[in-house]
């Protein structure tokens, strides 16, 4: 079994150095590895936790957000440059 979750660990660490070799779109990322498992970091300034959602599909770890269009009436954006449309990271 130990050698199962090495040999997982080792085919993870490919996966990850091949993804992160590029940008992808939508936000920044980190991923860090301990000795149990992985942790992902993403920046998602704006969106609320209802708005953001991960799910696993042939062993594919799929991230996304989709935001909810907000009543703007009554708003002028000074400076707007935080993304508010939807994304999906996979990895």
């Amino acid at each position: 079994m130990a050698r199962d979750m090495d040999s997982m660990m080792r085919d993870m660490d490919r996966l990850f150095d091949s993804v992160f070799t590029s940008k992808g779109s939508g936000p920044v990322m980190d991923v860090v590895r301990t000795k149990d498992e992985y942790r992902l970091s993403l920046d998602v300034a704006g969106y609320r936790a209802e708005e953001l959602g991960a799910y696993m599909e042939d062993h594919v770890l799929h991230v996304k957000g989709e935001p909810h269009k907000e009543d703007e009436e009554g708003r002028r954006y000074i400076v707007r440059e935080r993304r508010h449309g939807g994304f999906e990271r996979s990895l």
